[in-house]
């Protein structure tokens, strides 16, 4: 039972304890036939449950334009808000898709990049999840994963064809829609301007290859398109997590270790809960935006 959000599970656990922000978990939960975590969270907006502490939720420009946050410009390595704006979408790339469509009529701006992180799940937002949630907290591509293991959800995707959803929409990841290789180069084009004044690009670099020199935050130094010849600290797109970046950083501080980008988040230290996926179970640290080369984050596993 949790006393904050007048809710109630029933669990076969190993272990029953508060996680961060007022959240309870049991590990190994035996609900209805699908083995999962089981977590209680406060509703919140953007699609999903809770909310991520510390994160600003602003609204990109509707022309684009931004160009990055004073709170993060020149700061050096700095924490993402893991559940929220990690940037915003360039001009040149909104003018291809400027809005989305509401599915009741009428469109909404496509502007915001988010981090990697989702804000769970309920049957408010999935039918077929019955007593099941999704905790906040996964990236998306896990939170989907875990979806696909409940009876009824197997095709159930929660990002549309080019990485986002919800409202006030945001991409998490994908973005092919906003990014082609450059004809010469063979490297992405620029998609958007993270809080840090630093680009986010697509995921190819000269070559058209995909980078093997990313640090923990996603960044690299190297030549872009539009850097004018000068190598710049640029944030380069993945198909793992964090799909656009694990951390803030520039070229003082690159690369940036795992053990770097962890200790940038007190979520990093917390224990792991054990997820349940279509593909099979693991370990998995809520609201850690750090993986390593194997695509854990997970301290020794």
């Amino acid at each position: 039972s949790s006393p904050s959000h007048g809710r109630v599970v029933l669990c076969q656990v190993t272990w029953l304890r508060w996680l961060p922000n007022g959240i309870m978990g049991c590990r190994t939960t035996k609900l209805l036939g699908v083995v999962a975590p089981m977590i209680l969270a406060q509703p919140g907006g953007n699609g999903g449950m809770g909310g991520g502490g510390g994160n600003p939720h602003f609204e990109c420009p509707d022309a684009g334009g931004f160009a990055g946050d004073s709170d993060y410009i020149g700061a050096g390595l700095k924490p993402i808000p893991v559940r929220g704006n990690v940037g915003c979408v360039d001009a040149g790339p909104l003018a291809t898709r400027p809005t989305v469509e509401n599915r009741r009529g009428g469109t909404r701006p496509a502007t915001n990049i988010y981090g990697p992180m989702e804000a769970g799940f309920t049957s408010e937002n999935h039918e077929c999840l019955g007593n099941v949630v999704v905790p906040a907290g996964m990236d998306t591509r896990l939170a989907e994963a875990m979806l696909h293991a409940i009876d009824g959800c197997e095709d159930r995707e929660i990002l549309d064809f080019c990485g986002g959803h919800a409202t006030p929409y945001h991409y998490h990841e994908k973005m092919s829609c906003l990014y082609e290789d450059d004809a010469t180069t063979g490297h992405s084009t620029r998609i958007g301007t993270a809080l840090d004044g630093h680009g986010l690009y697509g995921k190819h670099v000269d070559g058209g290859v995909e980078p093997d020199d990313l640090d923990a935050c996603g960044g690299r130094v190297g030549v872009t398109p539009d850097s004018g010849g000068e190598p710049v600290y640029y944030y380069t797109l993945t198909d793992a997590p964090p799909f656009t970046m694990g951390c803030f950083g520039d070229a003082s501080t690159y690369p940036v270790t795992v053990d770097q980008c962890r200790s940038l988040y007190d979520a990093c230290q917390d224990e792991p809960v054990v997820i349940e996926t279509v593909h099979g179970s693991g370990p998995f640290t809520l609201e850690c935006p750090c993986w390593d080369s194997r695509g854990s984050n997970v301290e020794g596993h």
